[in-house]
């Protein structure tokens, strides 16, 4: 069962509170050759919440533009997980 997605602009404001626990990217199941950005909230048995966008449930990216997503939201550290 997947958490509750959470939007790009509200993943924003939570990583400028240090809200986010841990970040990590994963290469999409529905969609191949596609990366998706989850990050948990809790601590490590808390469940992982996929970042998602305006017109998509779970929003995927190329590799680089998921770094770049990332990098630009303010992350410090994310986990790529192949």
């Amino acid at each position: 069962m997947i958490a509750k997605a959470i939007p790009e602009d509200s993943l924003r404001l939570l990583v400028s509170q240090n809200a986010v626990r841990e970040a990590r990217i994963t290469k999409s199941e529905e969609k191949p050759g596609k990366w998706c950005l989850s990050v948990r909230l809790g601590g490590s048995v808390s469940r992982w919440h996929p970042v998602r966008s305006r017109r998509e449930a779970v929003r995927t990216w190329s590799i680089e533009g998921a770094i770049k997503f990332a990098t630009d939201s303010g992350f410090l550290e994310v986990t790529v997980e192949l």
